[in-house]
């Protein structure tokens, strides 16, 4: 437990050292809570608690504070003004808390409950510690771990802003019913050393207006920080009172009762990458139930993890203390198969040591992982236990890719019980049910994947339809039920499932006429099953997708081992796991399969991420950039590269651009959920042969490395042949793309990954090859252009949090001098400057290391290759006050820093200089007396194509000053 708050901690303390600057408060608190609660704990507890440190004799200090919470409506009206947004980390307000505190001392020497707000008058008490306070406080992070919960807040003193001005002061006065709530409360402070203080809080919680109480006095026990002059000192302490209070009112024989497990997710397409890039173990998924094996002192328990119920139990002495052990029990033979262990319980005394933040495995005959600790378990201690249920441990394969067939195919002869799939269990992950605290998931893969329902038939269609856990329907009356119908309206999984051509079920129009899927059976619901009868349509039915005839097939009852059906989450990833099949070749072909983080950076990403402001001003600066590219020059042919899942697929139609190839390195992106493919599909686009149509505009999406020969770049011979067929079905005056953009990827062609040592590995051969594609394949005068984060504008590591989550984290790994001369000098060093970088789209807390470049090393690069710079601002800044206006939105100050590292790049094969002097030799004057060029090129029109003309002004005349 200490383990995992300290690592925790790590991350969040400020680099200073400081709690306090100037009117900011960096506040950190422990609160310890209830099996059962989320923030509190029981009246005994709470009591046991303050006995305990009152008898110690720490120095106690009484406080009676009244909070009045402001409502929205309050904030949004006062808090308008400029200086205000100094405050603030953007735009929105709505994360912060706006209170007005006021603060009692000492009134209550000893413990008492029978504090009453009418007995505090501001007119008549005048004891206050401060008159009043004004404050904000903003939720940064919170990390949860065994009833135990760390938040990490701050806390802004507004009483300058708000008593020294005039017109603040009346307004706060004036408002209209202010407050939403207010928090009445008596607290009991110790300071337990120079680092900690324990406060242990009577909170009552009562209405603004006339004060009566909304619910039961809560009784709140935290630890916060009040020091951090020497951190390796603080934790010390921090582990050493964590210890003392956990200790105090803490049943760990209760709590394991109540634990959950960490559950598997159905593996698909988009998680390969996973298998591919982080260590993954292979081993069987019995067709048995999952339980928890939980051994105590005087027995041994069997208990069901989902229902919470106790199936078997053992009076015994075992004489081991506090162990949980996951595994599978196989009802007919008595077998428990174990994989794994949360609590390993000392056969020497009470202690227990919590192994669930060790590594899966690790080197043999060391107890540094969870899969060690669970065979000297089994092995030593629970050896000579005499039950009816057989213990073993299975086993763990770390090479997934040629086990992982083996272990199927080979499956009857190898194993003495049936195999319902296989588990990919990642070595570097804790065990944890929080799904916040998983970076790398556990998964699961079926040759036939199932879920669990209600079933409702509907004889009139006939269709079986399903229903799935915690149905929310404010028109049942029957509290009994909370299930209903799976139906979705989301247009992503609906083109997903029609494109797939699989029949999970029915589509049709809900009473506001839009169409929505129904999943379901079309027929009885037993129809084509294992099982004759359904008795109630209470029953829980699990249901197989059978390929083979495309339809669901029922497989058996599971009313008397299963509570509630597959929650609607559940039903939902197992339903992308049908569309998105993984089969064991495609595991095994990743063996061979060269990963580049241009591609794993990608499919990391979370769809579900919102989309901020800063995210669409990124969006808003490409769409400036192809419609600049496209005033510059033609927009016939353009070569996209890195494209990922097509995100600018609605920019290229609405500027005109019409036959593109597009290149990734990444066949997810291209082709798996929520890809490329499915984006054109979902767009109207058709297939057609090799590329997608739609109206006049060509698209043809290629699985390549772009380092290679751009002709012969396909990773395999599919994509190999789209690309022959596309230069084939070229026009015969075809001379090159008219554009080529790469966007927020240039900097990948620079190097490569160095697993073992972070910062990349310099590599010219890549270079060369990426390089040489632009030259060869752009058409004279036609336009490169790109976005990229520029190297010149990180200094020093960077955190943007918003909205109390960290979005983005760059951390230097490599950062020598880079002030380049020449070409050849970038090859000198054998490693490139290299960051970290942690970003909320690619989610789970995932790191990716990336190459650091910056203008002029690009200029040089592009130089070498005969391509001008044609663009004389880079920075992304220039765009934002047209956004501002274009778009209505604007960034906080954190988000402009963040945005504005970014640049922007133009190059051309077409040599400015070399044109501006040709030009003014045939012309015999100088070409920018615009008046004079002008009326000579009308003049000699026929001698210029429109393209020669169109470049000439948009270029020399808006670009030149």
């Amino acid at each position: 437990m200490y383990k995992f708050f300290a690592q925790k901690l790590d991350k969040e303390l400020p680099k200073n050292q400081n709690l306090k600057e100037d009117n900011t408060f960096h506040e950190y608190e422990f609160r310890f809570f209830e099996i059962g609660t989320t923030n509190h704990l029981t009246k005994e507890n709470f009591k046991k608690i303050f006995n305990f440190f009152k008898k110690k004799e720490y120095k106690m200090k009484n406080e009676i504070i009244i909070d009045s919470i402001y409502s929205t409506t309050t904030v949004e009206e006062f808090f308008k003004d400029k200086e205000y947004k100094k405050l603030s980390t953007g735009k929105r307000i709505y994360n912060k808390k706006f209170m007005k505190k006021v603060t009692y001392e000492n009134i209550f020497p000893d413990y008492d409950e029978n504090f009453n707000i009418f007995d505090y008058d501001s007119t008549k008490n005048k004891t206050y510690k401060h008159p009043v306070e004004y404050m904000s406080k903003e939720k940064k992070i919170m990390y949860t771990r065994d009833h135990l919960r760390l938040s990490y807040s701050l806390e802004n003193n507004l009483n300058d802003y708000i008593t020294k001005n005039e017109d603040n002061l009346e307004l706060i006065h004036t408002l209209n019913k202010p407050y939403k709530l207010v928090r009445f409360k008596n607290r009991y402070s110790f300071q337990l050393d120079k680092y900690w203080k324990v406060d242990l809080t009577m909170v009552k919680h009562l209405t603004p207006s006339q004060y009566r109480p909304k619910s039961e006095i809560e009784y709140i026990v935290e630890m916060e920080m009040t020091n951090l002059d020497n951190i390796d000192e603080m934790k010390k302490s921090l582990k050493k009172n964590l210890k003392i209070i956990y200790g105090l009112y803490f049943d760990c024989q209760k709590y394991m009762f109540t634990i959950k497990p960490m559950n598997p997710q159905t593996l698909e397409q988009k998680d390969l990458v996973l298998l591919k890039k982080q260590r993954y173990t292979v081993t069987d998924k019995a067709d048995g139930v999952r339980m928890f094996l939980i051994i105590c002192k005087d027995s041994i328990n069997l208990r069901n993890p989902k229902t919470g119920e106790i199936i078997r139990t053992w009076d015994i002495k075992t004489g081991v203390h506090n162990t949980i052990i996951d595994g599978e029990y196989l009802k007919d033979t008595k077998e428990f198969l174990a994989f794994d262990i949360l609590f390993y319980g000392s056969p020497k005394n009470e202690r227990y040591l919590d192994v669930r933040s060790y590594p899966l495995s690790g080197k043999e005959n060391t107890l540094n992982n969870r899969l060690a600790f669970l065979k000297r378990m089994l092995n030593i201690y629970l050896k000579d236990i005499k039950i009816d249920l057989k213990i073993k441990q299975k086993k763990f394969y770390d090479n997934i890719y040629d086990y992982s067939k083996e272990l199927w195919e080979k499956r009857k002869d190898n194993f003495n019980y049936n195999l319902d799939g296989l588990i990919f269990t990642p070595i570097d992950q804790e065990y944890t049910d929080d799904l916040n605290n998983i970076k790398y998931p556990v998964f699961k893969w079926k040759e036939k994947l199932s879920i669990d329902v209600r079933i409702n038939f509907n004889s009139k269609m006939p269709f079986t339809q399903f229903h799935y856990n915690n149905y929310n329907n404010p028109w049942n009356r029957d509290p009994y039920i909370n299930w209903g119908p799976f139906v979705s309206n989301n247009k992503k999984l609906l083109c997903r499932i029609k494109n797939s051509k699989l029949n999970l079920g029915r589509f049709g129009n809900n009473q506001k006429g839009r169409e929505t899927f129904y999943l379901g059976l079309d027929d009885y619901p037993h129809a084509n099953s294992y099982f004759r009868r359904i008795n109630s349509k209470t029953d829980i039915a699990e249901y197989e997708f059978n390929f083979e005839e495309n339809r669901w097939e029922a497989i058996r009852i599971r009313t008397n081992d299963k509570k509630n059906p597959n929650a609607y989450k559940t039903i939902e990833s197992i339903l992308n796991g049908i569309i998105n099949y993984v089969s064991l070749d495609n595991i095994y072909e990743l063996k061979n399969l060269k990963l580049e983080n241009i591609g794993a950076l990608y499919d990391l990403t979370e769809d579900n991420v919102q989309r901020r402001s800063w995210r669409k001003f990124h969006n808003y600066v490409k769409e400036k950039i192809l419609k600049k590219a496209g005033d510059l020059t033609d927009t016939n042919y353009h070569l996209e590269l890195a494209c990922g899942k097509g995100g600018d697929l609605f920019k290229w139609q609405k500027l005109g651009y019409k036959n593109i190839l597009a290149i990734d390195s990444s066949s997810t992106e291209l082709y798996e959920k929520n890809g490329f493919r499915e984006r054109l599909i979902c767009a109207g686009f058709i297939k057609k042969d090799y590329y997608y149509k739609k109206n006049d505009m060509k698209i043809t999406i290629v699985f390549g490395d772009v380092s290679l020969s751009l002709k012969k770049c396909g990773i395999n011979d599919k994509e190999k042949n789209k690309l022959k067929e596309f230069f084939e079905n070229l026009p015969k005056d075809f001379k090159g793309f008219d554009t080529i953009g790469i966007m927020f990827a240039i900097h990948y062609m620079f190097g490569d990954e160095d697993k073992e040592d972070k910062p990349w590995n310099s590599k010219q051969k890549k270079l060369k090859g990426f390089m040489n594609n632009l030259k060869e394949n752009l058409k004279y005068g036609g336009i490169i252009f790109g976005t990229y984060l520029n190297g010149k504008n990180i200094k020093d590591d960077y955190t943007f949090i918003h909205n109390g989550k960290q979005i983005y984290k760059i951390e230097h790994l490599l950062n020598e001098k880079d002030n380049f001369k020449k070409y050849n000098d970038i090859w000198k060093n054998k490693k490139i400057n290299t960051i970290n970088i942690e970003n909320e789209v690619w989610g789970k807390d995932i790191k990716i290391p990336e190459p650091k470049i910056n203008n002029s090393i690009l200029d040089i690069v592009f130089k070498e290759f005969k391509l001008e710079n044609i663009n004389k601002n880079n920075s992304f800044e220039q765009y934002y006050k047209d956004f501002q206006k274009d778009k209505n939105l604007s960034l906080g100050s954190e988000e402009q820093k963040l945005s504005f590292i970014n640049n922007v790049f133009f190059y051309s094969s077409f040599n400015i200089q070399t044109f501006i002097n040709s030009i003014n030799k045939h012309f015999d004057f100088n070409v920018f007396e615009r008046k004079r060029l002008i009326k000579k090129l009308k003049s000699e029109m026929d001698n210029f194509s429109g393209t020669q003309l169109k470049f000439i002004y948009k270029n020399l005349y808006l670009n030149k000053k």
